[in-house]
């Protein structure tokens, strides 16, 4: 990287000299046009320009193609050169609930880094983004930005994502990217998209869908105003053969004064449904977990570990009707997306009485089946949150989630328990144990991010899922469930779904978790039901 000799280095400074950024962006008609979409907020302004195109819709940003020109003609062959020298730059892989793939180390625009390990041409192109984009951004857009400009190199390959977010951190007023790959084409993914937002009942801005993407075309940068609403994404790469390399970073400027975020309300929680006729889990549970034996096994290994995972776990019978009514409803569609997609983006069936509001459009015979199937799978879900599933996961855990279950602190049998027992059992619980429960539907571009669970932060709780796989679901696909501590980025636990297998997990107040963005690799959807207990 680089060069050695003085003199080389000097011709090669010369040359690149007549590099320049775009004479478009100079253009007093361009300059006015891009005012308006930085300094005009209540109305929609767009500007179309050859090689330059701005809007403030969803929020101000600009699209400058052939950003790099030299005099004569274009800049190719710097780029590709350019393109060169980044690759033998040494990148770091990044992932974590929110995006994936590698990125350099900060490169030396800051003050705090030096530029020994810079390539000339990344020194000349960091000169004109600091020394004629910098002050011609102060001019056109009004922003008040300091010197502080930041650079990173990032290079996203097949299954790569950055997800949304709005960019909102470490003062930073207008980012940037840079982009080098050539014939990237929009079916190759990795475009940048820019979400529209709502506003939530908290009072605060949620992105709501996508409304832009800008296919990253080689020598063309994109900048926009960072704000409470800049809401946008890298999405997934498809292709299998390109890597989408760009130059970004943001330009920096006193820290804006945002109202922090409204936190997500407790989410309701539903006591048990209490027993009937004791039958329950004996006709939908493998007997082999029903026995005392057994349980008293899984408590042992459940205390010892805080999680267990149970295959097999529901009768083939039950499992085979589960299968065949998620089948039917994922024809059928009948499935609500959750969001906002800053904290989560999957499918939540629509179970009663909603199921019965998105039913026309269908024969009756279409309809009869439709309702059989949500009769069948309420039915199921109902088991989760029955009395006598309360009373089980107490015996398999160790936990309290039914004033009955074995004490483990206590030394009386189950043949002890008085009625006046029973009842100093159920004043000793400051609530009533209660759950959660969801059954969701996960396919390629589904996830959460750790913010989904906001609402959770700080409690205790046992988390329950099973799983529905049409075929071997693997972890390079996403979809596991990764738990973490709240001040490491260590990984705690990695659960990767497998069909009919029960996963319980307990989660104290510094443990968080999210479930991995699914890539477009993965063959089929797959499906769990998902419950939190509380004791």
């Amino acid at each position: 990287m680089g060069n050695d000799d003085p003199v080389k280095a000097k011709l090669s400074q010369n040359v690149f000299e007549t590099v320049k950024i775009s004479p478009k962006l100079f253009q007093e008609e361009v300059k006015e046009q891009i005012a308006k979409v930085f300094k005009t907020s209540s109305v929609e302004v767009t500007g179309d320009f050859p090689s330059v195109s701005a809007s403030s819709n969803p929020f101000p940003h600009c699209l400058v193609k052939d950003f790099l020109h030299e005099d004569g003609g274009g800049a190719d062959d710097f780029v590709k050169d350019l393109l060169d020298d980044l690759t033998q730059l040494k990148f770091h892989e990044k992932s974590n609930d929110l995006y994936k793939f590698i990125q350099t180390d900060e490169l030396f625009l800051s003050k705090s880094r030096d530029a020994t390990n810079i390539s000339t041409r990344l020194k000349h192109f960091a000169s004109l983004i600091k020394n004629h984009m910098l002050p011609w951004l102060r001019d056109v857009t009004d922003v008040c930005l300091d010197d502080d400009v930041t650079m990173f190199c990032a290079q996203y390959s097949s299954t790569d994502c950055l997800l949304c977010h709005d960019d909102q951190l470490e003062n930073r007023c207008i980012a940037y990217v840079y982009y080098l790959t050539p014939d990237w084409l929009a079916h190759d993914g990795g475009e940048l998209q820019l979400f529209n937002e709502v506003l939530a009942n908290s009072g605060t801005l949620e992105p709501h869908h996508v409304v832009k993407s800008i296919v990253p075309m080689s020598n063309s940068l994109v900048f926009f105003q960072v704000s409470p609403k800049s809401f946008h994404q890298v999405a997934e790469v498809l292709s299998e053969m390109k890597t989408r390399i760009s130059l970004t970073g943001w330009f920096h400027g006193p820290a804006i004064s945002t109202p922090l975020p409204a936190k997500d309300p407790k989410l309701p929680v539903m006591t048990f449904i209490p027993a009937s006729d004791g039958s329950v889990l004996s006709s939908w549970i493998n007997p082999v977990y029903l026995s005392l034996s057994t349980q008293g096994e899984m408590q042992e290994q459940f205390v010892e570990d805080s999680e267990i995972q149970l295959n097999n776990f529901l009768l083939e019978s039950k499992l085979d009707k589960i299968h065949g009514s998620l089948k039917l409803l994922e024809e059928y569609r009948r499935w609500e997306m959750q969001g906002p997609p800053n904290k989560r983006h999957y499918h939540k069936l629509l179970l009663q009485p909603k199921w019965d509001q998105q039913s026309s459009g269908e024969n009756s015979a279409a309809k009869e089946e439709i309702k059989e199937a949500i009769n069948f799978l309420q039915t199921f879900v109902d088991v989760f949150s029955s009395e006598e599933i309360f009373l089980y996961l107490s015996n398999t855990t160790g936990l309290t989630f039914h004033p009955m279950a074995v004490d483990s602190e206590s030394d009386d049998s189950d043949d002890d328990i008085t009625p006046e027992k029973r009842q100093k059992r159920i004043e000793k619980k400051r609530e009533t144990p209660g759950c959660r429960l969801d059954l969701r539907r996960w396919c390629p571009g589904s996830y959460t991010l750790i913010k989904d669970t906001d609402a959770e932060r700080g409690e205790f709780a046992l988390d329950v899922n099973l799983f529905f796989c049409q075929s071997e679901w693997k972890e390079e696909y996403g979809g596991y469930t990764s738990y973490i501590a709240s001040d490491e980025a260590e990984e705690l636990l990695t659960i990767v779904p497998a069909n009919n297998c029960l996963s319980m997990t307990y989660r104290d107040k510094d443990a968080m978790r999210f479930v991995k963005h699914v890539n477009h690799t993965a063959p089929l959807p797959f499906y769990d039901l998902s419950a939190v207990y509380y004791e």
